[in-house]
């Protein structure tokens, strides 16, 4: 049970960011702005958004580790599993 609140709360977390972005690009393309400002803001904005993607991911990946060393359940299956859905991040 705890672990369906843990995906829930990740979830809304996914589903509020990326409205969060939604917003921000609407936003950004309706600013009376030249194309060139837009375009370098938008930039600013994903490479931003890239980052703190990345950060987080590797935030959810520590925890998850940790709590199956908690659980005791530090197998080598289960470190291959998170590895393995653990998402490459590194190539921008």
């Amino acid at each position: 049970m705890a672990s369906d609140r843990g995906s829930d709360l990740g979830t809304v977390i996914v589903a509020g960011a990326i409205g969060a972005a939604v917003g921000a690009l609407v936003a950004l393309l309706l600013a009376p702005k030249p194309g060139t400002e837009t375009r370098a803001e938008l930039g600013d904005k994903a490479k931003d958004a890239w980052d703190k993607a990345r950060e987080k991911t590797g935030e959810v990946v520590a925890t998850v580790k940790e709590r199956l060393h908690e659980r005791g359940e530090e197998t080598p299956e289960a470190e291959e599993t998170v590895a393995a859905d653990e998402p490459d991040l590194t190539q921008a």
